[in-house]
């Protein structure tokens, strides 16, 4: 959830209060770190891996000595700068796009340009609410926040797949996050789940043949693709 960005500055807020006061928030940051390695013992883990897990490492005093929200931005400014990227503060709309490439973890400089380009090549109702809901809100200054559990293995199945860009990933998770929107009830919650994990397997198991049988293969995931795309 770190290393894929689905937390949000409310869940850093969480370790803030819990945590710093009983001196326990490297006691968590070891656990993870061993609990990750023991997950990665048969595998030969990149050098880019490698510096993402430093930057997770290295960002966790930030959460003692600045504000949740804070704290946050400077995660996500390291991370976009391993790609020369330059995040502003109140760009949420790029901060949006460095949340989404955090989620699909393959680190190529190509595959964050890709999910920027399917960001702005969006309809502008679909673009709002990526920026909206994954730039703006963060369940601190800003509420509801919507935690997307499941997105980054959606995004990386999206991105194995031949069939589908990212293009078609993304705007599906805008039509999650509104038709999550026009049934949610309760503005007064600072965050809230939302369950993304059942389409891990639609988007591991998409093929062009579905889409000689259903049509365009973004309708198939229940996305509508933009004129022209």
């Amino acid at each position: 959830m770190i290393l894929g960005s689905e937390m949000i500055p409310w869940h850093m807020l969480e370790l803030k209060e819990s945590l710093v006061p009983c001196q326990g928030l490297l006691f968590l940051l070891a656990a993870l770190a061993v609990e990750y390695a023991a997950s990665q013992r048969l595998v030969q883990v990149a050098p880019e891996v490698a510096d993402v897990v430093r930057i997770v490492s290295a960002s966790a005093p930030n959460i003692e000595k600045h504000s949740a929200s804070r704290a946050y931005e400077l995660y996500l400014r390291r991370r976009a700068e391993c790609h020369q990227w330059r995040l502003v503060r109140d760009d949420f709309r790029h901060r949006a796009v460095i949340r989404l490439c955090c989620m699909a973890p393959r680190l190529e400089a190509s595959v964050w340009e890709e999910i920027k380009k399917a960001v702005e090549g969006l309809p502008e109702a679909a673009r709002g609410r990526i920026e909206n809901e994954l730039g703006l809100k963060d369940g601190v200054t800003s509420m509801p926040a919507f935690v997307l559990e499941g997105a980054s293995q959606f995004m990386t199945q999206v991105g194995n797949n031949p069939h589908l860009d990212y293009q078609s990933g993304v705007h599906l998770l805008a039509r999650v996050l509104e038709a999550h929107l026009a049934s949610f009830k309760s503005h007064a919650e600072a965050s809230s789940v939302i369950m993304v994990s059942g389409l891990v397997f639609t988007a591991f198991c998409f093929c062009r043949s579905w889409a000689s049988i259903c049509g365009d293969p973004i309708e198939v995931l229940g996305v509508e693709r933009r004129d022209g795309k």
